[in-house]
């Protein structure tokens, strides 16, 4: 059985491998497409992984993939327990 925390841990450090973990890889590819689309979207030559909003936008997708991931793992447990 998949631990959800283990699913949320991952997701939230390295987008899209907590999808990978429960089995569902196209999570991880559309997660996957979704950071090549960002990064080549981003304009200018100077922004910096130092740029505060950069950071709170990867904070904040970081925290939405884990809630994701995590609901997913609680879903599959209980659809396993019945």
């Amino acid at each position: 059985m998949k631990k959800p925390v283990m699913v949320a841990t991952m997701n939230f450090f390295v987008w899209g491998t907590g999808y990978l973990y429960l089995g569902r890889a196209w999570g991880f590819w559309w997660t996957l497409i979704a950071l090549i689309s960002t990064v080549f979207v981003i304009p200018g030559e100077g922004v910096s992984l130092y740029n505060i909003s950069v950071v709170v936008v990867g904070m904040v997708i970081s925290i939405v993939l884990a809630w994701h991931g995590y609901k997913m793992a609680k879903a599959e447990e209980r659809k396993k327990r019945k």
